[in-house]
């Protein structure tokens, strides 16, 4: 897929919340964990830190130009693991929190194009729910300036390796 291709696919998962290039079995739709539903947050230029949490956390499947179908947010920013995370508790915390700031919510999530059963949060040391897929914490990389990056994908930093992850879980190119 060309890269006008792809913002132009990725523009209309952000505008209907729907996936592009191809079907998917895994469970695409709206599925919703915790409260009831509310609208979507305000977009953000950057990604967001530990102080800016979403309203409703949305994640969503939509195809990269090498990855595939991965994980973005509802900004259309890329969402990584790193395979230092056993289970859904964080190891990531100060300087590593700074470079791969954790996607944070308030505890309410909606899944566009995943499986909304896989999809939840676990509590970080300071009181913050972070957003989980397959039990992974789920960051995002400071080296991504916008949508539609991957410039984390396989870095080697802080004791792991960080990954984008398809919609079943997988880790993208691992």
């Amino acid at each position: 897929m060309n890269k006008i291709a792809y913002v132009l696919c990725l523009l209309a998962v952000l505008a209907l919340g729907v996936g592009c290039g191809g079907s998917d079995s895994t469970g695409a739709g709206d599925g919703q964990t915790g409260s009831e539903e509310q609208s979507t947050a305000s977009a953000a230029e950057e990604p967001p830190t530990e102080n800016k949490k979403p309203k409703v956390t949305v994640v969503f499947r939509a195809e990269s130009e090498n990855l595939g179908h991965i994980l973005f947010d509802e900004e259309g920013v890329t969402l990584y693991r790193f395979t230092k995370d056993k289970g859904p508790k964080s190891t990531c915390y100060g300087a590593c929190a700074k470079s791969w700031p954790p996607y944070l919510t308030e505890g309410k999530l909606k899944a566009r194009a995943v499986i909304p059963s896989e999809l939840g949060f676990t509590k970080r040391k300071d009181g913050n729910l972070q957003v989980t897929y397959f039990d992974h914490p789920l960051y995002y990389f400071s080296g991504d300036t916008g949508g539609a990056q991957y410039n984390g994908q396989g870095a080697k930093a802080f004791g792991g390796t960080w990954y984008a992850m398809h919609p079943d879980g997988e880790d993208a190119g691992g």
